[in-house]
């Protein structure tokens, strides 16, 4: 139990104990004062209980619980109008309060036929509505005449009263006791909870209305305290409502076995209003009417249950449960997500529909968030579809227990979920949701029941009506937030702009202009020279290049690669790209070979999503026997973020590659997530060094010593060290000293035309010399 429910109830039971005590000790006039203030706080607490329960409920519950709320609120609204009814010294027997006080009984009993609404046929709920009646009735007649015995007075209206107020509450503990048989429940503490308060009250009520008949009620009563004591059960009951079914075939038997003995429980208490008639020798015509006219309703209440029961065999029961179940799974297989359970997007696009027009009519609004995980691929690539499945179970699970009652979680497919928030507040409330769902997907998954994995999501929200008046537009500019938080590294949410419309608009007209680059050869290469160090000497001459793709329109526009790679990557284009840079590369190198003595390295780019296709291998070995080429003039870098995905698929590319002579270098090394050990295992020949940690050189310190401990590993591990993004010649002497073999840089040579590299090797190398 959390801490402040917990609180609340030993306040309550204080109080209550309190109470007791001080009611042996106190004068008599202050016994009423005692009663309204222990009534009092313990009404109002039970009622904050059950408010708190129907809060945090789920979809399930919920209607039971808004029931119990409502009855315990009205119980609490009636103690309040019955202290204002003491300060004024007026209390009729009947009065407003009692209004509230009785509404208590039919709450219960309405939230605990809704419990059973959702889970039984219409026969047996027809069924448990002709017990209640039947019980309901047996109580009215043995409450009429147990009063009728003891009144003095013969006024209707004050008779009905105090009848109701019983006969409310004990009827709804019959439904709460009938509820346990018809819906095969274990009697949880809840359950339990929940009839011993019902029946308590409803004696308490029983007894003080006795005692208001005969003229003997006394303040500060123990009768008195049961009333707090039931009230504070009936909470406590109420805030932790939950049913729990049990399928073991041995409690079915045992409960149908006990549905048909139900009908007894009315005709055991007509048999004591009979034996009461005949004990207290009750000679009313009155109570005798009550008792005959009772007792014909019930017997025919009970024929026309046992007819309805019996006109349903057993195998038109199953028949129907059957079809029913079949007819359920397959509108549910329509509806929803076959994986997670979830709405899918045809049962999300209805209820958008029509969350747009309740919030038109009643100006209100509302809020789509889509929802994509980040990180997913990975898991994945590495753990199999089979775990990856079970990872988007748990989120959909988790995140289910999050939504409110009214709001609808739907999964489009793939690691894409998106939530209707409706009778949005403000969009702090918005935001407040979506960081609490980010920090529900963020929280580890166990898989497998031995793998623990965590992932991310980021998250686009669109608001109705600022963003958005219509179910397309809310959609796509709740997915157009969502790529801006992707974009910004994930873990985020971001509320939909303008902007992002136009950021969106340029992407699909980057995207076309992509597509119609690659068809129309608007491609072209450029190449950075590469430095290498010799021994004992101050020159570095050009011992290799490296193939940079660039993209100019056909009107003269040059578009960079930090503008169209990741697109491209985003697209699945940087696949063809990319196999035509290794190609045109290739052919160059071959070329070159014509002008230049001295045979030339190249290295080639590998974007993550082009490493891990599976017509790379292929697509390698074509152009390295196209151009004819030796294959260990090759060196193909690919970044750290392409390591991620599975290790064994990773390994096996790695070691063909190396299989067929070319090289391996890991590039912007130092700014990915792989771990040293798994660097060790990998088949790298270089590490070429991010310029992030060159830039500083000589003024930071710490990225001196960054730089020096990648060049000590790298000696330890046996691989060649490239310098990239060398802007300085101090830079270029402090690397140089520390032993790197290879240097590229601006400050050495921006990439050029491939008709410029002859020219450039013949002309010069660079020098130390040169270095300030």
């Amino acid at each position: 139990m959390p801490a402040a429910e917990k609180s609340l109830a030993i306040t309550g039971m204080s109080v209550i104990l309190l109470a007791t005590a001080l009611s042996f000790v106190l004068a008599e006039r202050w016994l009423p004062l005692l009663d309204d203030v222990h009534w009092t706080v313990s009404s109002l607490i039970a009622w904050r209980l059950a408010h708190i329960g129907q809060r945090r409920a789920e979809s399930e519950s919920y209607p039971s619980r808004l029931w119990f709320s409502r009855g315990l609120g009205c119980y609490a609204i009636g103690q309040l109008l019955w202290n204002g009814q003491e300060a004024l010294a007026w209390n009729p027997l009947t009065s407003p309060a009692d209004i509230f006080y009785w509404l208590l009984g039919p709450c219960f009993t309405i939230g605990l036929i809704k419990a059973m609404h959702q889970r039984l046929t219409p026969a047996r709920l027809n069924a448990v509505k002709l017990d209640t009646a039947s019980i309901t009735l047996a109580l009215l007649g043995f409450i009429l005449v147990l009063y009728l015995a003891n009144a003095t007075y013969s006024n209707a209206l004050e008779m009905a009263v105090l009848v109701a107020y019983p006969l409310g509450l004990l009827s709804a503990a019959s439904v709460s006791i009938l509820i346990i048989p018809f819906l095969g429940l274990r009697p949880t503490p809840a359950v339990v909870l929940l009839i011993c308060g019902l029946l308590v009250l409803g004696y308490s009520w029983m007894e003080w209305n006795l005692l208001v008949l005969r003229g003997q009620t006394h303040p500060g009563s123990i009768l008195n305290t049961l009333f707090s004591w039931a009230t504070l059960l009936l909470g406590l009951a109420a805030g932790y409502w939950r049913t729990e079914s049990v399928t073991s075939p041995e409690h079915i038997k045992f409960c149908r076995r006990c549905q048909q003995f139900i009908p007894l429980a009315s005709l055991l208490i007509t048999s004591l209003t009979v034996i009461l008639i005949i004990i207290d020798n009750i000679k009313l015509p009155a109570a005798h009417y009550a008792a005959l006219i009772t007792t014909v309703f019930i017997l025919l209440l009970g024929t026309l249950r046992q007819s309805l029961l019996l006109s349903e065999s057993e195998r038109t029961l199953e028949s129907e449960r059957m079809i029913e179940e079949s007819q359920k799974r397959y509108e549910h297989l329509a509806y929803h997500d076959p994986l997670t359970g979830l709405p899918n997007r045809l049962l999300l696009e209805d209820r958008l529909a029509h969350a747009l027009a309740h919030a038109r009519r009643n100006n209100s609004s509302l809020a789509l968030m889509f929802i994509d995980l980040d990180r997913f691929k990975d898991v994945n690539d590495s753990f199999g579809h089979v775990h990856g499945d079970e990872l988007l179970i748990e989120i959909a699970v988790r995140l289910s227990k999050r939504v409110r009652a009214g709001d609808t979680l739907a999964r489009l497919g793939g690691d894409e979920f998106v939530l209707l928030i409706e009778s949005l507040v403000n969009e702090t409330e918005a935001a407040g949701i979506a960081q609490s769902v980010i920090d529900i997907i963020s929280q580890p998954v166990l898989i497998g029941g031995k793998y623990e994995v965590a992932v991310g999501a980021s998250i686009g929200i669109s608001i109705y009506p600022g963003d958005a008046t219509d179910t397309v537009r809310l959609v796509r500019n709740a997915d157009s937030a969502m790529y801006r938080a992707k974009e910004l590294g994930g873990g985020s949410h971001q509320f939909y702009t303008q902007e992002l419309t136009r950021q969106a608009r340029e992407r699909l007209t980057l995207e076309a202009k992509l597509r119609a680059a690659l068809k129309n050869r608007e491609f072209v290469l450029y190449y950075q020279p590469i430095y290498s160090r010799i021994e004992n000497s101050t020159d570095l001459p050009i011992t290799g290049v490296e193939a940079l793709v660039r993209w100019q329109t056909t009107d003269g526009e040059t578009i960079t690669p930090d503008q169209f790679i990741p697109c491209a990557e985003s697209n699945g284009l940087i696949v063809a790209i990319g196999e035509w840079v290794i190609t045109e590369a290739c052919k160059q190198l071959a070329a070159w070979d014509k002008t230049i003595p001295e045979p030339l390295n190249l290295s080639i780019n590998l974007s993550p999503k082009q490493f891990h296709d599976s017509n790379l291998l292929p697509t390698i070995d074509k152009a390295i026997t196209g151009s004819g080429i030796d294959p260990t003039r090759l060196t193909f870098e690919i970044t750290e973020s392409a390591l991620s995905s599975n290790h064994m698929n990773v390994m096996a590319t790695l070691e063909t590659l190396r299989a067929m002579g070319v090289s391996v270098a890991l590039d912007d090394f130092g700014t990915g997530q792989s771990s040293l050990s798994r660097l060790r295992q990998l088949p790298f020949d270089e590490l070429k060094i991010d310029k992030a940690f060159i830039r500083e050189i000589p003024n930071n310190a710490t990225d001196m010593q960054i730089a020096e401990s990648i060049l000590n590993l790298a000696k330890i591990l046996n691989l060649q060290v490239v310098a990239e993004g060398i802007e300085n010649g101090a830079q270029l002497n402090f690397m140089h000293r520390l032993g790197c073999n290879r240097f590229q840089g601006f400050w050495l040579s921006q990439p050029l035309p491939a008709d410029h590299i002859p020219g450039l090797i013949s002309s010069r190398n660079a020098s130390l010399s040169q270095c300030p």
